[in-house]
């Protein structure tokens, strides 16, 4: 307030002037963070607009409770009058003439923002509040950055280590971090008390060697070059992430892998492309928090299934048809990955629990990953690879999140342009016809043009040579089988020596 003495016609008059404060509109908000260990140098600028100009400006934004604050300045210099209470940071703008824009900016250490952390690999989360209508540029650098999943309505990139996102409203990011790790093609590998380091590198080396299969199923790729993966021994696994399950995605990008997986050698090749699939498909669901996954783990799924069959390993059939085969030593059978009476009953009492499903509900886990796969299957015979990538990329474009399963399935069957009912005909005679036709199926991997789901949408092609991957199969499979007889031969001589003794 201005107290303004002055002479009117001889008069001594007080008048009384009040500054003109305006609640300013947060337009866009810059925030760079500087990771060290254990906490992150911040800066932040704010600006400003009123469409009436205004002396100062005011201003109310939930802030994180851990965030010290070193100094907050404008256009004018240095601001004394702020305060944060109960995590809201209030601050009022110095006063000068009439603006109809400002810009503020904070400097300060955020501390707490990491979660959890693997074998080297940290998980940060990063929150910043924001009105729908304000653009929030984010940056992320100092300590290398590999993966990570943002809120809905957010595209981001990864390069040279560094993380930018940018979109509108609030921001949500779980990011990983790390100063350590190996690389092995295009996955950055963190591991402890790991016997025998070459199971990685032949796994890991051999699956980026297919990497090829994931974006051009999907028709979408993640805006960076490298992956990360935590290497955990079983029993570690089992109490950290779950007891049933050979790798998981968890979140930021961050892929968990069972030691004993990786011993499995080649097999463990589609497993590792089947949780890659889940860390592509995060941008794509970024908006889906209702929980549901059963698209995500479908797609995963038939990911893992092409690998596995450019791989000649075999894999069960789903709901129909045991089995059989021999090695020349041993008999195998392989039982269906779930029990066609059970599609039957689901199909048969009009049920919908496919709609909320995850792998959560371990009565129905089997069922649901043989379902989700038929799924994807089905889809892809019936409509074609094109199909699919065009809806990705629609599905890629939701804004807002979404928090129930039924809404999410709505939205993902329209956007398919199908209902959730694969392989469901009149009799059981025409299902199993349908279900045998899909355990055959051996789709052609397309040569895609990729979106790349990056803060730049641009489109490139991740090409391949399928003649060499085979090439690669048979010296694959001939190394083993020179492996296999000099172990035989070596064991002969041995047994021969023993007995001639």
């Amino acid at each position: 307030m201005i107290l303004m003495l002055c002479k009117r016609f001889g008069t001594l008059l007080l008048l009384l002037f009040f500054l003109a404060p305006f609640y300013a509109q947060l337009l866009q908000i810059d925030c760079n963070l500087e990771l060290d260990e254990g906490f992150a140098k911040a800066s932040m600028v704010l600006y400003l607009h009123s469409e009436d100009p205004a002396n100062y400006f005011s201003l109310e934004m939930p802030m994180h409770q851990d965030f010290e604050i070193l100094n907050i300045s404008d256009s004018l210099g240095p601001i004394k009058d702020y305060s944060i209470n109960n995590g809201v940071l209030q601050i009022k703008t110095n006063s000068s003439a009439k603006r109809k824009e400002e810009v503020i900016k904070i400097n300060g250490l955020f501390s707490g923002l990491d979660k959890e952390s693997f074998a080297g690999a940290t998980i940060a989360e990063f929150s910043l509040a924001a009105e729908q209508g304000t653009r929030v540029n984010f940056h992320a650098s100092g300590i290398a950055l590999y993966g990570f999943d943002s809120s809905a309505g957010f595209k981001g990139t990864i390069k040279n280590g560094a993380l930018s996102l940018s979109g509108k409203g609030p921001l949500f990011a779980r990011f990983v971090y790390s100063s350590s790790g190996k690389r092995f093609g295009r996955f950055v590998v963190f591991a402890e008390d790991i016997e025998d380091e070459n199971n990685i590198k032949d796994a890991f080396e051999r699956a980026s060697e297919l990497y090829f299969i994931v974006p051009n199923i999907l028709g979408v790729e993640p805006a960076c070059t490298e992956f990360p993966v935590v290497v955990l021994k079983d029993e570690k696994y089992d109490e950290r992430i779950n007891n049933y399950s050979a790798g998981t995605y968890v979140t930021g990008g961050l892929i968990v892998l069972k030691d004993g997986t990786l011993k499995k050698k080649i097999a463990a090749v589609p497993i590792i492309l089947h949780e890659l699939t889940h860390s592509f498909n995060a941008k794509v669901f970024a908006w889906n928090s209702s929980g549901t996954s059963w698209l995500d783990e479908g797609l995963a799924k038939f990911v893992e299934y092409v690998a596995s069959k450019q791989l000649g390993i075999r894999v069960p059939n789903l709901f129909y048809g045991v089995q059989r085969y021999s090695d020349g030593r041993y008999e195998y059978t392989i039982e269906p990955s779930s029990d066609i009476n059970a599609l039957k009953h689901y199909y048969d009492s009009n049920s919908t629990f496919m709609a909320e499903w995850n792998t959560n509900y371990e009565s129905t886990r089997d069922f649901g990953y043989a379902f989700a796969e038929l799924f994807v299957r089905w889809y892809i015979a019936e409509n074609d690879f094109n199909a699919l990538h065009n809806s990705m990329r629609a599905l890629a474009e939701v804004k807002n999140n979404v928090y129930d399963s039924h809404e999410f399935t709505r939205i993902v069957l329209e956007k398919l342009n199908v209902k959730m009912e694969p392989c469901k005909m009149q009799s059981e005679a025409e299902m199993l016809s349908c279900i045998n036709t899909l355990n055959n199926f051996n789709p052609k991997i397309p040569q895609a043009s990729i979106l790349k789901l990056g803060l730049e949408s641009n489109e490139s092609m991740v090409p391949f040579d399928i003649w060499v991957v085979r090439r690669k199969n048979l010296q694959y499979k001939f190394e083993e089988l020179h492996a296999h007889l000099i172990a035989f031969l070596e064991k002969l001589i041995s047994t021969t020596e023993a007995l001639s003794k």
